[in-house]
C-alpha cells in the first residue's frame, strides 16, 4: 500500500482530498502547514507527496527543499499543485525538485488521484517480438551484402532508320 502526504492549508479541500485517496486504496495523511507536513514527513516513509503551492509565506518552496535535502536512498515523487494557473509558483517548485506541477480543474481530488496513480504505476514494458521457439531467427539481409542480380533483360532490336522519301520529280522548262 502507498503512502501519501497531502499538504493543503484548507482543513475542507485537505480532508476531501484524504478521502479519495483513503477510498482509492492508499494510505494517506493530511498537514495543514509546512512544518506538520515535515514532521509527518520524517515520521513516516511517504510514496509520494502532494503539496498546495499556495500555503502561506512561502512555505511549499521551503518545504519542497527540506524534503529534497533530507530524503534518503531514492527520493519521494512530489506533485505541486495550485488551484489557479500560478506559473510563477510551478517554476520555483520544479527549481526545488517538485516532479510535477499541476493547476487542478473543477474535479481537484480526481486531478490528484489521476497524477499519483500515473507515477506511482511502473510502465509496462512492450510485449516481447522473441518466439518461444528455440530456433535461430533468420538473419536479415546486410546492407553491405553483395546484392542478387537478375539476367539482364535482352536488348530491344534496334528500330530500322526511316527511308529515306523519294526526291520530289523536277520540274523541266
Amino acid at each position: 500500500m502507498n503512502n501519501v502526504l497531502i499538504v493543503e492549508p484548507d482543513l475542507t479541500k485537505g480532508m476531501s482530498y484524504l478521502v479519495a485517496f483513503i477510498k482509492a486504496g492508499f494510505q494517506a495523511e493530511h498537514a495543514t502547514s509546512g512544518a506538520k507536513a515535515l514532521a509527518a514527513f520524517e515520521s513516516t516513509r511517504m510514496d509520494i507527496v502532494l503539496v498546495n503551492l499556495t500555503l502561506r509565506e512561502n512555505q511549499a518552496l521551503k518545504l519542497l527543499k527540506m524534503i529534497r535535502s533530507i530524503s534518503r536512498g531514492q527520493p519521494s515523487p512530489v506533485i505541486a499543485f495550485t488551484p489557479e494557473n500560478r506559473e510563477d509558483l510551478h517554476i520555483g517548485a520544479q527549481m526545488e525538485g517538485a516532479t510535477e506541477c499541476l493547476t487542478l480543474g473543477p474535479d481537484a481530488a480526481g486531478d490528484l488521484l489521476h497524477a499519483v496513480k500515473k507515477l506511482l504505476t511502473p510502465s509496462v514494458p512492450p510485449p516481447s517480438t522473441r518466439s518461444l521457439e528455440t530456433k535461430p531467427a533468420a538473419a536479415a539481409p546486410s546492407i553491405f551484402a553483395p546484392r542478387e542480380t537478375k539476367p539482364a533483360t535482352p536488348p530491344m532490336p534496334a528500330a530500322k532508320p526511316p527511308t529515306p522519301a523519294p526526291p520530289a520529280p523536277s520540274a523541266a522548262p
